[in-house]
């Protein structure tokens, strides 16, 4: 792994959400059916026997170096901005000048949110001339 902002930028774009997901989808699918049975399950681990707090367990399990419940929200959250940006994409399209389109599908699957400033940003300059 590399060191520095790219190491960041790497490790939580929209990309690698996806694919620690689908590595993941096993701890996660288990977290999300039945917390308190997930909670149970680890503290059966030798590790956790003397662990008396059944909440402190659940931060044992990390995908990308944050907790379950914490990826999965950040997940959602990336998900429906994804969508979000796609749709603006789409329905802007013709409006928007070359570099934009290009800009625009470029970082919708590295960050979405970036599609979305450049959607608004080209639209209005647009509108300007």
């Amino acid at each position: 792994m590399s060191t520095g902002k790219n190491s960041l930028i790497e490790k939580y774009s929209f990309i690698n959400m996806v694919n620690a997901w689908n590595e993941n989808q096993d701890i996660i699918q288990d977290y999300l059916r039945n917390k308190e049975n997930y909670a149970d399950f680890n503290m059966n681990y030798p590790q956790n026997q003397y662990n008396s707090n059944s909440q402190n367990v659940q931060n044992d399990k990390k995908v990308l170096g944050m907790a379950i419940g914490i990826f999965v929200f950040i997940f959602l959250l990336m998900l429906v901005v994804f969508i979000f940006a796609v749709y603006l994409l789409i329905v802007n399209w013709k409006k928007l000048p070359d570099w934009a389109k290009a800009v625009g599908l470029i970082s919708l699957f590295f960050f979405p949110l970036v599609t979305i400033i450049v959607v608004y940003v080209s639209k209005e300059e647009r509108r300007e001339r």
